[in-house]
């Protein structure tokens, strides 16, 4: 049943006007120089030249209410501690809108590591039944690099939406990203780590056995 429900709440998601997402396939030149730059609405665009299109959703359903999730994931903007990212700066508190959160992260395919700022662009509670959805995107753009061989590259930014809602005796959570970058950064393998460490947290504080049900992740 709960498998069942996954799917639904998954393909609503992902067709949904706020969370479908824009696609960069080939077309002839006069179509693809009409199209929009890639951003946090939700079209068909055209990423920086030199960068690719990618998108990854991940979901899965929690044995634990939706108010124990949000106590690790989204106690505040800037804390990432849950994932083992140490935020060196912020501004803004809570989730005011335009908060922002930096940190840096190692990158296989950047020649040192890369220091990223996430900028809080929507943020709405479920008071009633615990949980919540929200925006974020790349905010240090233009962004450079360097990579292993020496050759210089940029990327087009990312965009993310994360959602966590109480079904039942669970928590369903949602989260998808899309993004033009210029190399391959594993986000599929992120995510699933992050829903990981999510369930080990829950498992430690006693709230759940530290399974996930239902774990999928496309793109």
């Amino acid at each position: 049943m709960l498998l069942e429900l996954a799917i639904s709440l998954s393909a609503f998601a992902l067709a949904s006007p706020v969370h479908s997402y824009p696609s960069n396939v080939k077309q002839d030149s006069s179509t693809l120089n009409a199209l929009p730059a890639c951003g946090p609405v939700v079209q068909s665009c055209q990423c920086p030249e030199g960068n690719f299109y990618s998108s990854v959703a991940t979901y899965g359903f929690f044995p634990a209410s939706a108010k124990d999730v949000q106590s690790i994931t989204a106690s505040s903007f800037s804390d990432l501690s849950y994932i083992g990212l140490n935020v060196t700066n912020t501004t803004g508190q809570d989730f005011e809108i335009g908060s922002s959160r930096t940190f840096t992260l190692q990158w296989d395919a950047a020649s040192e590591p890369i220091s990223v700022t996430e900028v809080l662009t929507t943020y709405n509670n479920y008071l009633e039944s615990g949980g919540f959805n929200m925006t974020w995107e790349m905010g240090n753009l233009p962004f450079s690099y360097t990579r292993p061989n020496g050759e210089e590259a940029k990327i087009g930014g990312f965009w993310s939406y994360e959602e966590l809602r109480q079904v039942g005796d669970y928590s369903f959570f949602l989260w998808s990203t899309w993004s033009c970058f210029s190399d391959v950064f594993d986000f599929s393998g992120f995510h699933e780590l992050v829903f990981s460490r999510i369930a080990e947290i829950l498992k430690e504080q006693g709230k759940s056995d530290g399974s996930i049900i239902g774990l999928t992740t496309t793109g």
